[in-house]
């Protein structure tokens, strides 16, 4: 009986199916390839597991300084997100347990989100954002497709049951960014052909939101999940960053927030970046200076000294205390040695 030759996986990781914890996909253009998505991929790519770039490529003209950059050759926009998420399912699915989806004005406080994930199980759906608070009549003009026009104000479609979450605003805003389990992504990937049919407005936020709620039957978009929440900060169009940017640090909200939008300029991402470095650098001291507080009380007596006794190994005192006399005889034998010779 002849064995069996196993395949088994290149990596540890596949076989034991370790995975990363956040991917970041980036939907930009070629205009600002330069611009925006050069300042996104500076202030977050090194922090993140992975990051990608997503754009229309019809015409691409030049060669770019990013290398990161995935180019989709149908250029219809209400099908964008949906290549994104087949690209990102097809390719990187089975590699991270969390994938970040946002416009390419959007800086991305990336050590918050990370340590937010890293206290939330995989074990569930996660469809996670701001929620819009626009109605579905004002996102934009439909598609055009003969089997889902608007006629009379409804729309023809033999299941009108599936159009009932046009009218539901409990969708996550793509402009303030987009998180979704990988487990989401894969029942989204399954369910693509429903989507792409029924994606009919140019809105993202609204094809990706009921992609997902027709895929895994979740209720909508969550702001908060196992007593975690996720802020975003939305700057209103009258806020300038270079000079209110001091005034911004003082609202908590701003503080805690894991994306700021809409972010204009590559100056302001920049400025966002040295001012989140710098919070994040300010706590990790504070951290320091509290555990020394700590080690300080504990040092002054504070602690029973039962609990601060230093309990050795077996056996370790005894081959110590041998060793220490192996040493005090041999230094007793050279001084010894040493006078003999002085005389």
């Amino acid at each position: 009986m002849s064995a069996k030759n196993v395949i088994r996986p290149r990596y540890y990781s596949s076989e034991l199916g370790i995975r990363e914890k956040v991917f970041v996909g980036v939907m930009t253009s070629q205009d600002n390839i330069n611009t925006l998505a050069t300042a996104i991929n500076r202030t977050t790519a090194h922090l993140v597991n992975k990051i990608k770039f997503f754009i229309n490529a019809d015409n691409v003209k030049k060669n770019y300084n990013l290398k990161n950059i995935v180019g989709f050759t149908d250029t219809r926009e209400t099908l964008r997100p949906f290549h994104v998420i087949k690209y990102i399912a097809d390719y990187y699915l089975d590699d991270y347990d969390y994938f970040l989806i946002i416009p390419d004005n959007v800086y991305v406080d990336a050590r918050k989100l990370k340590s937010m994930l890293y206290h939330m199980s995989i074990t569930f759906d996660l469809y996670m954002g701001s929620r819009t608070e626009q109605n579905v009549v004002g996102y934009g003009a439909y598609n055009g497709r003969s089997d889902d026009l608007m006629n009379n104000g409804k729309i023809e479609n033999e299941n009108n049951d599936d159009f009932k979450m046009l009218s539901d605003r409990n969708y996550c805003d793509l402009n303030a960014g987009i998180l979704l389990s990988s487990s989401v992504i894969r029942k989204m990937r399954n369910n693509l052909d429903w989507c792409v049919r029924n994606g009919i407005t140019n809105v993202h936020s609204v094809n990706i939101g009921r992609c997902v709620k027709y895929s895994s039957k979740l209720s909508g978009c969550q702001e908060s999940f196992q007593g975690v929440r996720q802020f975003t900060y939305p700057l209103k169009p009258y806020v300038k960053l270079f000079k209110d940017l001091n005034q911004l640090t003082k609202d908590d909200f701003f503080r805690n927030s894991t994306t700021v939008y809409p972010v204009t300029s590559t100056d302001d991402f920049y400025r966002l970046h040295a001012y989140f470095s710098r919070y994040h650098l300010e706590l990790v001291q504070q951290r320091s200076n509290e555990l020394e507080q700590k080690s300080y009380h504990i040092a002054n007596g504070s602690v029973s000294n039962n609990i601060l006794e230093i309990r050795w190994p077996l056996e370790l005192p005894k081959l110590l205390e041998d060793d220490n006399i192996k040493k005090r005889r041999h230094q007793f034998l050279f001084t010894q040695k040493n006078s003999t010779k002085s005389v």
